[in-house]
């Protein structure tokens, strides 16, 4: 969730990472398509996990489910 608002070269950087990762588990050639790996091993990109954590922390914080110090900087 931190790594969401990073500059395009470094989000590309650490998708990168997740590709040789999916790589080495599934064993295929390097030239796969990366959302074919993904696909294969059922990982959603990294983005999307990003993007999931947000929002679940963002009901977490609406909710009141967060510790108090994070929810009162929650501005309403």
């Amino acid at each position: 969730m931190i790594y969401d608002n990073c500059p395009a070269f470094v989000a590309h950087s650490i998708e990168q990472v997740q590709r040789r990762a999916a790589l080495a588990c599934t064993g295929a050639y390097r030239n796969t398509i990366h959302a074919i790996l993904l696909k294969e091993l059922g990982w959603p990109t990294l983005s999307k996990r990003r993007e999931s954590h947000k929002i679940c922390q963002m009901y977490k914080l609406l909710s009141n489910i967060s510790p108090a110090y994070l929810v009162c900087r929650l501005p309403l």
